[in-house]
C-alpha cells in the first residue's frame, strides 16, 4: 500500500501553514530565481521538451505609477495547458518537479507561488498558450 493511501485528510489552518509554507522568501532576487527555475525545469525533455537553442525567457517589470501598482511578468516559450496551471497550482505537491516523469530536482513546486504571494498584493494571473490554444488564464484570488 502507498503510504499516501493510509494518510487522512490533515488538520491545518491554511494562513498559518500558507505563511510557514512562504517564509522563507523576503526578496525579489530569490523569487525571480525560483520563476526561472520553473521555466528552466519546464523546458527539460520530461516536460515541454524546448530545443536547447529555442530556450529563452523575458522578465517584463513595470514600475508602479498613480494609477497602477508595479508588475512583474515572464514571458517563456515552453506553453501552458490548462492542466499544467492547475496542477501547478497545488501548494507542497511532491510531484511537482516530475509529473510522472524522472526527477530532476527535489522540491514541491512552492517557489514560484510563494514569491507571488509573499512580494505582492492582490490576485496572480497565469496565462499559457499551448499547440494555438490558451489556457484560459487561471486566476488565484487566494493570494490576497
Amino acid at each position: 500500500m502507498d503510504k499516501t493511501e493510509s494518510i487522512p485528510r490533515l488538520p491545518v489552518h491554511d494562513l498559518g501553514t500558507l505563511q510557514g509554507l512562504t517564509r522563507w522568501i523576503n526578496r525579489h532576487d530569490e523569487g525571480i530565481a525560483e520563476i526561472l527555475k520553473n521555466v528552466r525545469a519546464a523546458y527539460q525533455e520530461n516536460r515541454a521538451n524546448v530545443r536547447s537553442q529555442d530556450r529563452v525567457a523575458v522578465i517584463l517589470i513595470k514600475d508602479a505609477d498613480n494609477d497602477d501598482p508595479a508588475r512583474i511578468g515572464v514571458l517563456d516559450v515552453g506553453g501552458l495547458t490548462f492542466e499544467d496551471v492547475k496542477k501547478w497550482s497545488i501548494w507542497n505537491d511532491p510531484d511537482a518537479s516530475s509529473r510522472g516523469s524522472r526527477k530532476d530536482e527535489e522540491n514541491q513546486g512552492n517557489g514560484g507561488k510563494a514569491y507571488m504571494y509573499r512580494l505582492f498584493e492582490g490576485s496572480a494571473s497565469i496565462l499559457g498558450v499551448k499547440d494555438g490554444k490558451k489556457n484560459t488564464g487561471q486566476r488565484f484570488e487566494f493570494w490576497i
